[in-house]
């Protein structure tokens, strides 16, 4: 399991935004949903 994190930094590098952007827009949609 670690070996795959260090033999693939890109995919690491690429899912971390992409759960940011995903996590802001459930949180905006909570919020004027909630609103």
């Amino acid at each position: 399991m670690q070996e795959s994190l260090v033999k693939e930094p890109e995919t690491r590098t690429w899912v971390a935004p992409a759960y940011c952007d995903l996590r802001l827009g459930f949180e905006v949609t909570a919020y004027i949903y909630v609103r």
